[in-house]
C-alpha cells in the first residue's frame, strides 16, 4: 500500500529497513537520485544502476569531506531539477530498533532549499535485512507531510525523528500483536 506520492522536486527521507525500498521506490518516485554508500557502486548490476541513473555515493571514512562532498552533489542535482533520496539513519535498520538519524539529511536540505518528504515504511517485516528470507505480508509505504525548508537544525531533525518514527509506531503495531502472540 502507498499512499499520497507527491509531485515536484524534493528531498525524501526514507525509513531503510531491507533492499526493498531501494528496488521498489527508485521506480515507484521515477528515479531520484540515491545517497548511497561508495561501496554500493562496485556491486555487478546495482551498482551500474545507480551510476546510470545518478546519484550522490558517499565515502563513509572521509567525515567531513563526504559531508561537504554530498552538499555540492546534491546542490548541483538541485539546480538540475532532481529529486533525490536519502536514508537519514545511514544504513539498514531492524524493525523495532532505535538507531540516530545523521546529520547528512540536514547537510542536503540545508544545501538544496529543497521540501523534505519523510518516508515511513514496513518493509522489514517481508523483506529482512541481512537475509535471503521474504515472508508473507503487506508493505506499507507512506508519504508523510513535508518539512518546509528553513528550519534550524536541532527543529529539522526533531521534526522529521518524530514523524517518521511517530508513524513507525503504527506500522509495527500489527506486527508486535502477531509476535506477542505467537
Amino acid at each position: 500500500m502507498v499512499t499520497a506520492i507527491l509531485t515536484g522536486q524534493v528531498l525524501y527521507a526514507v525509513k531503510h529497513q531491507s533492499a526493498w525500498e531501494t528496488i521498489t521506490l527508485s521506480w515507484l518516485l521515477s528515479a531520484p537520485a540515491f545517497v548511497l554508500k561508495r561501496e554500493l557502486l562496485r556491486l555487478p548490476i546495482i551498482g551500474w544502476f545507480f551510476l546510470k541513473t545518478g546519484c550522490i555515493p558517499v565515502d563513509r571514512s572521509a567525515g567531513m569531506k563526504a559531508l561537504r562532498d554530498m552538499r555540492v552533489a546534491g546542490k548541483t542535482l538541485a539546480a538540475k531539477g532532481r529529486s533525490m533520496l536519502i536514508f537519514p539513519q545511514g544504513t539498514r535498520i531492524a524493525p523495532g530498533i532505535d538507531h540516530p538519524y545523521e546529520i547528512g539529511v540536514f547537510a542536503l536540505y540545508e544545501a538544496t532549499g529543497l521540501p523534505v518528504v519523510p518516508v515511513a515504511l514496513n518493509s522489514g517485516y517481508v523483506w529482512p535485512r541481512n537475509s535471503w528470507m521474504k515472508y508473507p505480508g503487506l508493505v506499507t509505504v507512506e508519504f508523510l507531510d513535508p518539512i518546509d525548508p528553513g528550519l534550524d537544525r536541532k527543529s529539522f531533525m526533531a521534526t522529521l525523528k518524530q514523524r517518521i518514527e511517530d508513524r513507525m509506531e503504527i506500522l509495527d503495531a500489527p506486527y508486535i500483536k502477531n509476535q506477542e502472540k505467537a
